[in-house]
């Protein structure tokens, strides 16, 4: 259990010896206010840069929290839960995802971003994403290179200034149900678009 407070750190995890469906790991607000902890980083200029970056970590749970970045809107990268290097089987339950307003469309301002790193079986669930260029991110490499089993179910996308509010290409087996994607501030933005 995470005690109340502001915490300017970045939760990065690899691989954990010894976890499993039956020994999972779990980071949660004591009180179970989501609003009462808050991980906190300013805006990046490299990759892999993400609040939370779960960089092959496996059954791991981030629930009841705020995930924030801070700082300027001019830095190229602002990823708030980042997944890679086959990170499966995690859980992203009743948080606030809170990324930087960004000063163009085009720059890589993803609150939930996975690309190329086939990750699969997580879920990401209850939650409401504002600001960014993307809420959800969530790509694999090709059509022979996929992520898999992935759920994205009951969460809000607010307020994003990008092409896409939510992105996914090359996924199999993906559930994606009961979301709600709300006031894209980008002209010419979609909504969800989803290729493969």
């Amino acid at each position: 259990n995470v005690r109340d407070g502001v915490y300017i750190e970045r939760l990065s995890l690899n691989n954990i010896v010894g976890a499993s469906s039956t020994n999972t790991i779990t980071f949660q607000s004591q009180s179970l206010d989501s609003t009462k902890v808050t991980l906190s980083l300013p805006t990046s200029a490299t990759l892999d840069n993400g609040v939370v970056f779960l960089n092959g970590a496996n059954w791991i749970t981030i629930k009841k929290m705020t995930i924030k970045r801070t700082g300027l809107s001019s830095n190229t990268y602002s990823y708030l839960y980042e997944l890679n290097n086959g990170a499966n089987n995690n859980t992203l339950t009743n948080c606030r995802l809170i990324n930087v307003f960004p000063n163009s469309s085009s720059t890589s301002y993803h609150s939930i971003y996975s690309t190329a790193g086939l990750d699969t079986g997580n879920t990401i669930t209850n939650n409401v994403i504002k600001y960014g260029n993307s809420g959800i991110y969530f790509n694999g490499v090709s059509t022979a290179s996929l992520e898999s089993g992935n759920t994205f179910r009951n969460n809000v996308i607010d307020s994003t200034y990008g092409t896409y509010a939510v992105l996914m290409q090359y996924n199999d087996r993906l559930v994606f149900d009961q979301n709600k994607v709300t006031n894209i501030l980008y002209q010419s933005g979609y909504g969800t678009y989803m290729y493969y």
